[in-house]
């Protein structure tokens, strides 16, 4: 994709070029879910639980990948999960210097992991309004990201983050994260 191109995406795209069934994952040798939004009482929002769901359902068909998962997501999947699943990298914080952590420092921390594991191809579990931003940060690290077609992730309106208790406040946050994504390099 050319600059030009990447930074128009970054306004209007909402598609992922490469996205799969659930069936079809036998291939992928690492899966990476990252969370979407997270509650104060560090109960799970229902669209973390909803991501878990589809983690523990993609690793019933490729029990061999290794597992990687945002804190949130990682902690909706023990809570769902009727057996333990032994996630091989767990990521909870910003290991760049920074308090907060985005989707790039999920995705660099993913990227170290499969690099050191010598994996490449990365199955990618996200909100469907995340994917997109996600499949290019993944690209731009230098994996090479599928991602899974997640359907009926809900936004949830307790959650701690304002902009993913409703699609509305979440495309314009998202759009501003694009933007700033597009600018510093990071897709």
């Amino acid at each position: 994709m050319n600059k030009i191109n990447t930074f128009l995406s970054c306004l209007f795209c909402h598609r992922v070029p490469q996205s799969i069934d659930i069936r079809n994952t036998s291939e992928i040798k690492a899966i990476c879910c990252l969370a979407f939004g997270f509650k104060k009482d560090n109960s799970s929002t229902i669209s973390n639980l909803a991501l878990a769901k589809y983690l523990l359902e993609v690793h019933s068909y490729n029990p061999l990948a290794s597992l990687i998962a945002q804190i949130e997501c990682a902690q909706a999947a023990e809570e769902i999960s009727v057996k333990k699943i032994w996630l091989q990298q767990v990521i909870s914080q910003d290991q760049s210097g920074g308090n907060y952590l985005d989707t790039y420092e999920v995705l660099r921390q993913t990227a170290v992991f499969c690099k050191q594991e010598k994996i490449s191809k990365i199955l990618l579990i996200a909100h469907p309004a995340h994917l997109w931003r996600s499949y290019l940060v993944a690209k731009k690290l230098g994996l090479d990201p599928v991602c899974l077609k997640t359907t009926a992730i809900p936004y949830d309106r307790k959650s701690a983050q304002w902009w993913t208790r409703k699609i509305s406040l979440f495309y314009v946050r998202e759009i501003l994260s694009r933007l700033y994504y597009f600018f510093s390099g990071k897709i």
